[in-house]
């Protein structure tokens, strides 16, 4: 069960701003790990689009649009992962962790809604020395990453 992602449709489509491919799952071992798994949510959530936006762990992505469907060992808890961006960000972007199976393989998908609620961004650092700054919000470009300034905050510079 695909719980309602389009998976097949996903595996077919060239990544870009509404769609990142992971090769492994997340670890969120320590606060660091956890900013990279943070950073991507907000990312995705601040990109303008209609539609949702997704991340798909367990699939390495080819500059020449191949696939290899590698697989992820395990599952993170979508409760456990809603409560880490709470907890990191303002206001907290609506996604959900879904597992899914494909071709015999377990993968996984973050789906990011195209909330208007934002921008959304890191209330206070991940970990300490951790590149991502209070205030500091992501949003992906054609060029890719790109850290942007809050307008309160406009004297303020984050660094990828």
């Amino acid at each position: 069960m695909n719980n309602g992602i389009p998976i097949k449709e996903l595996l077919a489509e060239a990544e870009g701003a509404t769609l990142d491919f992971k090769s492994t799952q997340y670890r969120l071992d320590d606060d660091r790990l956890k900013a990279f798994f943070i950073k991507d949510i907000l990312s995705m959530a601040n990109t303008p689009r209609q539609r949702p936006g997704y991340i798909v762990l367990g699939v390495k992505a080819f500059p020449d649009g191949r696939k290899n469907i590698i697989g992820v060992d395990r599952h993170h808890d979508d409760a456990d992962l809603q409560q880490l961006v709470a907890g990191k960000t303002e206001p907290c972007p609506a996604f959900r962790y879904v597992p899914l199976e494909y071709d015999g393989k377990m993968l996984a998908a973050i789906e990011i809604l195209p909330r208007r609620g934002g921008p959304y961004s890191v209330k206070r650092p991940c970990a300490p020395k951790c590149q991502t700054l209070p205030m500091c919000m992501f949003t992906l470009l054609p060029r890719g990453l790109e850290p942007l300034k809050r307008l309160a905050a406009s004297s303020m510079t984050c660094t990828v």
